[in-house]
């Protein structure tokens, strides 16, 4: 097995490091073996970096001590992070972001430092599936790409041609016949693994020649996003450094250059790779259908406003909303959040007609500590009187409340929303007639 296309990756990076993720799966083995090749030719000092996720016990702890003296035999230097996750409902985007986090300390916005990972062919196709799930568009069908930066990290997949069983057979041909096996891969509770183990294998049954197909698709696929995202790049130098543009220079857009144009944008803004979601870039396409003096004000990050007013569409930096905190409140009846001061108090039994600004629970239902923080994209809250999620975005905007509306949220221990100050109070621990001693909590802003 030849890997002279992978080779060509690495030569940007003669004299300097290679950080190679490394589970100890077949996968992270091949490329493991493939960059022992390469490092003296290319001439990179290489690391091998694992990281424990904290949820399965032993038997990744295990794992993780026979993958370090596995690299450790092969003379490579091994890291292990231990991530200690909790599991929940976005698991996958939260191991996404912790990895993230460790890849930006150790190679971010280093030119002679790339991270090279174990992706192969197979792993393209189960990608696109999934993203065409989720109404992605060509640049985002085509995510897994041999170099990407992400973040100021520099990535590299030099496995990308080939497929699993070409790998595993690589590996037999290196005569090593046994390798670390996550056990959660055989298990159908992530949507990809439903993909590898039922899906995919039903329909090369029933088509055996479909795989290569998909991969041919992948790679027109490719094409297409490469010339779109070269012709985006073309139309942001137009307005490239500037944070107030022409609204007409985005209402003349082609709906395909549109989010890219968009993200060039923002990202230059934010000094950091920002995808806007479909639900942002819809919003603001529809915003600029309206033909007004009044200011409009779209909500892009925590710290990023986009305002339209006339003919002038403008960024508009805001202050960094306050970290996460937590409130023991029984301990202490105020709490300073930024600007804002929330207090609370025993009122009377049967007491329960409020203001905007206040919120009544039953101390029983609360848990001891309470977290104050930001709003963050796609919160959602369980209404009072209602027994389903809601939007809080669409709360707030039915309630008045522009896009820089910057008063905290009030959450469990669990994360869940129960009060979102001016918005909504939700169904949890919120005190009813028969509260006996209910508690009265207010807000206060500078």
């Amino acid at each position: 097995m030849q890997f002279d296309k992978s080779s060509e990756l690495f030569a940007p990076f003669r004299g300097g490091r290679i950080y190679a993720g490394f589970s100890g799966g077949a996968d992270s083995t091949a490329l493991l073996l493939l960059l022992t090749d390469l490092r003296e030719h290319h001439d990179f000092r290489l690391t091998a970096v694992h990281f424990e996720h904290g949820l399965r016990g032993a038997e990744s702890r295990r794992e993780a001590g026979k993958a370090e003296e596995f690299a450790r035999g092969l003379g490579v230097e091994f890291l292990r992070f231990d991530l200690a996750l909790t599991p929940g409902s976005n698991l996958e985007a939260a191991a996404r972001a912790a990895r993230l986090a460790v890849w930006r300390k150790l190679a971010g916005n280093r030119a002679d430092t790339a991270v090279a990972l174990g992706h192969h062919a197979d792993d393209r196709v189960e990608t696109l599936l999934l993203r065409l799930g989720r109404g992605s568009n060509t640049s985002g069908l085509v995510a897994l790409r041999p170099r990407a930066v992400v973040d100021g990290v520099t990535f590299l997949r030099p496995l990308l041609h080939y497929t699993r069983v070409e790998l595993t057979d690589f590996l037999h041909s290196r005569n090593i016949n046994s390798w670390q096996h996550d056990s959660s891969n055989d298990t159908g509770e992530f949507e990809r693994n439903f993909l590898r183990n039922q899906l995919l294998p039903a329909w090369t049954k029933r088509r055996p020649g479909v795989m290569a197909g998909v991969r041919r698709t992948l790679e027109a696929l490719g094409q297409d996003a490469a010339f779109l995202e070269e012709e985006a790049e073309r139309r942001f130098r137009r307005i490239a450094g500037r944070s107030a543009t022409e609204a007409g220079f985005w209402r003349e857009l082609p709906p395909a250059l549109f989010p890219r144009v968009l993200r060039l944008h923002l990202s230059n803004e934010l000094g950091r790779d920002f995808i806007p979601s479909a639900a942002l870039t819809g919003e603001l396409r529809r915003l600029l259908t309206v033909e007004t003096q009044d200011p409009r004000h779209l909500k892009v990050a925590s710290d990023l406003i986009l305002r339209l007013q006339g003919s002038e569409l403008e960024l508009i930096r805001t202050a960094e909303p306050p970290a996460d905190a937590c409130w023991e409140w029984r301990r202490r009846n105020e709490f300073r959040w930024g600007r804002y001061l929330l207090v609370w108090m025993e009122i009377p039994a049967g007491s329960l007609r409020t203001k905007p600004e206040e919120a009544i629970f039953d101390p029983a239902g609360l848990p001891e500590q309470l977290t104050i923080s930001a709003r963050r994209p796609g919160d959602r809250i369980i209404p009072f009187g209602r027994k389903r999620e809601e939007s809080l975005r669409k709360l707030r905007i039915d309630r008045g409340l522009p896009a820089e509306f910057d008063a905290p949220v009030i959450r469990d221990n669990t994360g869940r929303i129960l009060w979102a100050p001016f918005i909504r109070h939700s169904a949890g621990a919120a005190a009813t007639p028969v509260t006996v001693r209910p508690v009265r909590f207010t807000i206060h802003g500078d």
